[in-house]
């Protein structure tokens, strides 16, 4: 049964009505903001956006102070756990723009569990069997994450936990390390204990700072989690770690941590619980982990799913790195190029890189993803400028937009333009705009008896190969 608290918003969606009194709508937006500051900029490209007020959700309210207060998406996706509230931020593409019906609690785990596939394909973040496993399917975003989490840490931390060589003071009959010699003179020294001497040593420990921070994180998500699997595997790591000092500890604690080849296993580990602090705003005093938030920037996971899924299923196509970034504005160019000041004195160069250059059949092609409607919008002009300076820039003149198919469309669209320009000596230049399905069809029984014991990969087996060949057959059919 749906919690009563869910609330469901699409990308740039209708606005939902948001019932928080005063107070607490000024420390649901202090919060978001708090989770724009701490974001990972350097996984995305939204490192540009330099804007500090949080641009996941607008909060408004009417001309009167009386007026309902109405939450709308923007371009991210995710869960925000705020108190006794969940609020889940759903991809555009399932948006359906009828009139408005509660999604069962079904529907947002299916939902969910598409960020999930899409996710495994991702270069930017780690998550380690999550293609495979079974059980973090059958609960929403947040869940998952944090079984994930759970599971791989205790597979870890059962076959061995990590120690450091930790700084220590100790009192000893013997010299270990260094002596402390202020120390010892105005303490042992001057008091006829000769014999007990104050040493600095290092020593290899379990109760390090990375241990230390594993096991608040788990205190933490204890206090966050419904599911009884994730709170058995984060009792049995706290277990693990029973003697390590219980500490506080922030995302920027996770920074100062740097682990040698022989425990880069244990970074995963770090960059979740790195990922759960930069997320969360924890009362100190009590202890308890009072909101939650994880949210992805969807223009971004939809490239890196798109790449990732090439590079991962077809051999054929092969992402390649350009030679070196072209740029506007370089001694290399025309001049026209440039661009100066208002009074000439100062110019700057843009940098041009398409999302990638993919090699087929001793061919090259420009392409670029664009998380946009195409059906309804068509390309947008802003767009065919773009591509036509890639194009001239890279002398590539075969080009691939990848669009994906919005539910509520049932067939995918193909747009093609020919374009010619002076600065490409006339050639002409071949665009192609292609849909591509990124939702299974019975999207809404993920959660059904038929699928409950299937891995992601095997959920979307059928998918991933009507994708494969969809992909396939737009680089071989793309001049005709």
């Amino acid at each position: 049964m749906k919690d009563e608290s869910s609330i469901e918003l699409y990308e740039h969606g209708a606005a939902r009505e948001l019932k928080l009194n005063d107070k607490e709508i000024s420390s649901f937006e202090k919060f978001l903001d708090t989770v724009w500051k701490n974001r990972n900029t350097e996984n995305w490209r939204g490192v540009s956006e330099k804007k500090t007020d949080q641009k996941f959700i607008e909060v408004t309210r009417g001309v009167s102070q009386k007026e309902k207060l109405f939450a709308k998406s923007n371009n991210y996706v995710g869960v925000v756990n705020w108190k006794k509230k969940r609020i889940h931020l759903l991809p555009k593409i399932f948006d359906q723009e009828q009139e408005y019906q509660e999604l069962s609690e079904a529907s947002i785990n299916s939902i969910h569990t598409h960020i999930l596939w899409w996710l495994s394909y991702s270069n930017k973040f780690k998550f380690p069997n999550l293609r495979n496993d079974i059980h973090q399917r059958n609960n929403d975003f947040l869940e998952a994450l944090i079984y994930l989490f759970a599971k791989h840490a205790l597979e870890v931390l059962s076959v061995s936990t990590y120690h450091s060589f930790e700084d220590q003071e100790s009192e000893l009959n013997y010299m270990r390390g260094s002596l402390d010699f202020k120390k010892y003179l105005m303490g042992n020294f001057s008091k006829g204990r000769h014999h007990k001497l104050d040493c600095r040593f290092n020593s290899l420990e379990v109760d390090n700072q990375f241990n230390r921070i594993i096991k608040y994180v788990c205190r933490l998500l204890l206090l966050l989690t419904k599911v009884k699997e994730t709170k058995k595997y984060l009792t049995a790591i706290i277990l693990i770690l029973d003697d390590v000092e219980d500490k506080y500890y922030e995302a920027r604690d996770c920074e100062s941590i740097r682990f040698n080849s022989f425990f880069g296993h244990m970074q995963t580990i770090l960059d979740y619980c790195k990922l759960f602090l930069a997320g969360s705003i924890i009362n100190r005093n009590k202890e308890t982990l009072q909101v939650f938030a994880f949210l992805l920037k969807t223009d971004d996971l939809y490239q890196d799913f798109v790449y990732g899924f090439i590079k991962k299923h077809i051999e054929r196509l092969t992402k390649i790195n350009p030679s070196a970034t072209k740029y506007i504005g370089e001694d290399t160019f025309k001049s026209n190029f440039l661009f100066t000041d208002v009074d000439g004195k100062e110019n700057y160069s843009a940098s041009l890189l398409p999302d990638g250059i993919i090699r087929f059949n001793h061919e090259e092609f420009i392409t670029d993803t664009k998380y946009k409607n195409l059906t309804k919008d068509g390309i947008k002009e802003g767009d065919l400028y773009q591509m036509l300076a890639y194009a001239t820039r890279f002398k590539i003149d075969k080009i691939i937009l990848f669009y994906p198919l919005y539910l509520k469309y049932k067939k995918e669209k193909s747009e093609k333009y020919i374009m010619k320009d002076k600065l490409a000596d006339g050639k002409e230049i071949l665009l192609r705009a292609e849909q591509i399905n990124i939702i299974l069809k019975d999207w809404q029984n993920l959660s059904s008896e038929q699928y409950r014991n299937f891995s992601l990969t095997r959920c979307f087996e059928k998918l991933t190969e009507e994708l494969k060949s969809k992909i396939i057959s737009i680089f071989e059919n793309h001049g005709s």
